[in-house]
């Protein structure tokens, strides 16, 4: 796999990612694939792999603990309730499924779970921001059925109450990866090794592209020195997002992303807070994480 780049930390924005040598225009920077990734399927592996029953797939290792029934349970559900749905109307059981999925695999390895808890990064907002209160509702729901990892590194059936602490822990994991998780075709995501170090501009040097295969690769832009630091674009549509005037843009960040975004193109007006109420709605949906899958359902 190709990787130009080199993790430094920065006084004022922590870990980022700089380009090891120089590069010119259209250079693969950074290739990768997924450390942690889920689909939603009716029957296929729910890890992206080809085969559940394989011991190296990290579904496998969900399959064969019974203390995860239930939620295995839950997750079949919501795949295939999601699935039943037309595409426009299944954005909200899909990212339950989703994240669901990514949790059941890391809780399985104490050292995935660890790593998604203080390696990554989460979103810098404060307590009544929707990125918050959809990781709590999410919290609240996934901790009725999957167990704190002590259980589940026991094996057998769930007993007694869960720690206290157990739903907290849940929210921080799951406001990790809402903040660092990447889009797989159009019905999975995933965490890269390396790619969540990786900045956010509105005028970036880099262009970041995931193959529906999981693949995930870095191309510069524009010419790039040695040291310099790489940035990508964490919008979808890369283009038609560069063309939203800059108020506009701190916006949605601000409300879809969790950060308030201080990149060269947004500079001017960086040290003014976003106002949450000038967000249009559909992206408020988007932060809010839509309407609440009931695990009973």
């Amino acid at each position: 796999m190709a990787n130009l780049l080199r993790q430094e930390t920065s006084d004022s924005k922590g870990r980022v990612m700089h380009v090891i040598c120089a590069a010119v225009a259209g250079t693969q920077l950074l290739e990768e694939v997924p450390v942690l990734r889920a689909r939603c399927s009716a029957g296929a592996c729910p890890c992206g792999c080809d085969d559940a029953q394989d011991e190296v797939c990290r579904w496998h290792a969900v399959l064969i603990n019974s203390a995860l029934a239930e939620a295995r349970t839950w997750h079949s559900k919501l795949c295939q309730r999601a699935l039943a749905l037309p595409e426009a109307d299944r954005a909200s059981i899909l990212r339950v499924s989703l994240y669901l999925a990514i949790l059941l695999q890391a809780i399985t390895l104490p050292s995935l779970w660890e790593w998604l808890l203080k390696e990554l990064r989460p979103a810098t907002v404060a307590q009544g921001h929707p990125f918050v209160i959809s990781s709590a509702r999410f919290a609240a729901d996934f901790a009725r059925v999957i167990p704190p990892p002590e259980m589940v590194l026991a094996g057998g059936e769930p007993k007694g109450s869960h720690r206290p602490s157990w739903e907290e822990e849940l929210m921080a994991a799951l406001r990790h990866l809402q903040s660092n998780q990447f889009r797989i075709g159009k019905d999975g995501m995933g965490i890269f090794p390396s790619a969540w170090l990786l900045e956010h501009s509105c005028a970036p040097n880099a262009v970041l592209m995931v193959a529906d295969s999981g693949l995930l690769s870095v191309t510069t832009r524009v010419r790039l020195r040695v040291g310099d630091p790489v940035t990508v674009c964490y919008h979808d549509h890369m283009e038609q997002w560069l063309a939203q005037p800059a108020p506009v843009r701190r916006v949605m960040v601000e409300q879809k992303l969790g950060f308030i975004c201080c990149c060269d193109a947004c500079l001017p007006g960086c040290n003014e807070v976003p106002q949450v109420g000038s967000v249009p709605s559909a992206v408020q949906d988007l932060a809010s994480g839509g309407s609440r899958a009931d695990p009973d359902a």
